[in-house]
């Protein structure tokens, strides 16, 4: 047991990680593991920080975040019955393969190879978390991994974008309740036809064929077919809000629901 997971520790995690001995802040070398940390802490929370929006939209976004969010259920939908060994056994197999572990240091192949015994109470964890409605702190800790972009400057804290490793124990219970919902969404029909992407089936080459598609039927009816083309320099994960306020801006309000409910979806 412990020759097979010998070595896990290194497994999968790019080296450039390991080698990030010094970095540049005006001018400034910094050498020391700590201060390099800060820098790409300061420059992480600084790419979703609420300062590189103008008042306008720092004011509206205030307000949609102050709004409740309904969080009403039903005990009898699908998504909230118990978690079976069947959905355990096929998600651990099927979609935690190549997963980092996260601060608690259990990786994706000890849960593979876990006795039934241990699988067993693993699934009486699970379903005592649903039922109870509390989800351990722990799996919400993150541990951020800088990632050097392509022909950047290794030097400079923006050449770098993050990942998080968060616990796998948490990754496969979300994975177990993402599937549950993503088919109750599927099912209902609350999935945008122009959603293509986080989708089982849908991919780009379908969408490319649709909006073929649509050209050639604008073309043949004489009409019109209004496109809009994003491209994102600096994503951010509040990036889509963005986008709506000021395309709200500039849109007749007919197709500013449609872009509004497709980026939304």
């Amino acid at each position: 047991m412990e020759q097979k997971y010998r070595g896990y520790q290194r497994a999968r995690i790019p080296s450039s990680c390991q080698q990030i001995t010094r970095l540049k802040e005006n001018s400034v070398t910094i050498s020391l593991p700590q201060c390099i940390a800060n820098l790409f802490d300061n420059h992480f929370a600084s790419v979703s920080s609420d300062e590189n929006y103008d008042e306008q939209f720092t004011s509206h976004k205030s307000s949609i975040e102050s709004l409740p969010i309904n969080f009403d259920t039903h005990k009898s939908s699908s998504y909230n019955f118990p978690i079976s060994a069947n959905e355990l056994s096929t998600t651990i197999h099927k979609n935690l393969r190549n997963t980092l572990p996260g601060s608690d240091s259990i990786h994706a192949t000890m849960i593979e190879n876990l006795h039934l015994n241990a699988l067993s109470y693993l699934l009486t964890l699970f379903n005592a978390i649903l039922l109870q409605s509390i989800y351990p702190s722990q799996w919400k800790l993150a541990i951020a991994l800088p990632i050097p972009k392509p022909s950047k400057d290794p030097s400079l804290s923006d050449s770098y974008r993050p990942i998080a490793l968060t616990s796998v124990l948490g990754k496969l219970f979300q994975k177990i309740l993402n599937k549950r919902f993503i088919c109750y969404l599927e099912s209902n029909g609350n999935l945008s036809p122009s959603q293509y992407s986080f989708r089982k089936g849908p991919n780009t080459l379908q969408a490319l064929t649709d909006l073929h598609q649509q050209i050639k039927t604008a073309i043949n009816a004489n009409s019109s077919l209004y496109t809009i083309f994003l491209t994102l320099n600096k994503p951010s994960p509040t990036s889509g809000d963005t986008i709506l306020f000021y395309i709200s801006k500039i849109t007749p309000s007919q197709i500013y629901y449609k872009i509004s409910s497709t980026i939304e979806s």
